[in-house]
């Protein structure tokens, strides 16, 4: 029997998890890495966490990990977001024009017009390579969209440029810490034992056209734009 969507996105990430006794990265950034002023910049399309949500999610899951290592980058609740579709990835200088900007701002109007909102569940904590993240689970809605963004950004020229696990499988990645050095087997083994201790429901109706840098810090982000799905651009 062909696996469901929601087995094929669970292989995925769960393929993706760096588990205890496997952390040996000696090109992460040292503890003291300024992520929040890092200059190299993206042009990204993400839904930001309604403000209470990303709240509930520090205290939840973000600061029992702080206290057992501080030495990492955690996203504050202003921060936290989920990717939609990325446009140009992060670089110094940046890898976008005032024209990329202008050309994804009118297909984003034309695409979000066309497609209806939808939820994921978050609901699995996981360590990754350079992460910790919360898992966001959706049905093929979001699937739709993406590939649509995707083809109508190649059509105007703009290449793919992020590593992706899967070019027709997608699940939500909302970022809450970026490593500062290696992590410990206990952080990793902290985040094992609280996989499944967080659940709640996302529903995306707007998504926003931005630029910002590695972490989305609030100092570096301008928002260009925001559309309404079912409806365009509102803003």
């Amino acid at each position: 029997m062909p696996l469901t969507y929601r087995q094929l996105q669970e292989r995925i990430v769960n393929g993706l998890r760096l588990l205890p006794g496997e952390a040996n990265q000696p090109t992460l950034p040292p503890a003291d890495h300024d992520y929040a002023g890092d200059p190299a910049m993206a042009l990204t399309s993400v839904a930001f966490l309604p403000p209470s949500l990303a709240r509930d999610v520090q205290r939840t899951v973000i600061t029992p990990l702080r206290l057992m290592e501080p030495q990492h980058y955690y996203y504050p609740p202003e921060a936290m977001h989920l990717t939609i579709k990325n446009v140009r990835t992060v670089h110094d200088p940046p890898l976008y024009s005032e024209a990329d900007i202008q050309r994804t701002h009118e297909l984003l109007t034309q695409v979000s017009a066309q497609h209806a909102p939808f939820s994921f569940t978050m609901e699995q904590v996981v360590a990754l390579a350079g992460s910790v993240c919360l898992i966001g689970y959706g049905d093929e809605r979001f699937r739709e969209l993406v590939l649509d963004l995707r083809a109508g950004l190649q059509r105007l020229g703009i290449p793919e440029d992020a590593h992706l696990a899967s070019t027709e499988v997608f699940f939500g990645n909302i970022t809450l810490c970026r490593y500062g050095c290696t992590p410990s087997d206990g952080l990793l083994r902290a985040v094992m034992e609280r996989a499944y201790s967080y659940r709640a429901d996302l529903r995306v109706r707007e998504i926003h056209l931005i630029t910002c840098n590695r972490v989305c810090a609030p100092a570096s982000r301008r928002i260009l734009h925001t559309y309404r799905l079912g409806e365009g651009c509102i803003a």
